[in-house]
């Protein structure tokens, strides 16, 4: 099946538009892009409890990198997909929505798979645990 790109240039001399030239024609428009916004990995560091499962998740930063910890099924990188999206590579877990309150503190987050659809964990105090300090 052949296909072809016709691009259309705007009187500016900038190419605005483009046709796509297969089975029809598709038509296609130039959108501007949007810097990312700056975010600090290190916001989402903390210890996380499900009820529902009774087990606890760590997010964590290690360097460069944030990793996702669990007691038994050991770490991974985290990947951040966006402003309160991080991105896991287990099977699991595989989609983290962090949850903020009204202050814009994290106060836990929603887990994802391909069967589980936001699954809460909420994020621990900093001295849970009794650490005593």
């Amino acid at each position: 099946m052949e296909a072809s790109v016709v691009f259309h240039k705007g009187k500016d001399g900038k190419v605005n538009r483009i046709t796509l030239k297969q089975n029809g024609n598709h038509p296609g428009t130039r959108v501007n892009t949007q810097e990312a916004p700056a975010i600090d990995p290190a916001q989402f560091a903390g210890r996380y409890y499900s009820p529902e499962l009774e087990t606890i998740y760590t997010i964590a930063k290690k360097g460069d990198a944030l990793k996702l910890v669990h007691v038994h099924h050991g770490e991974v990188d985290l990947t951040v997909a966006g402003k309160d999206k991080l991105n896991a590579p287990w099977w699991f877990i595989q989609n983290i929505e962090v949850v903020r309150n009204a202050a814009g503190a994290v106060s836990g987050i929603k887990v994802s798979n391909g069967r589980v659809m936001n699954l809460w964990f909420t994020k621990l105090p900093d001295d849970f645990a009794g650490n005593g300090k």
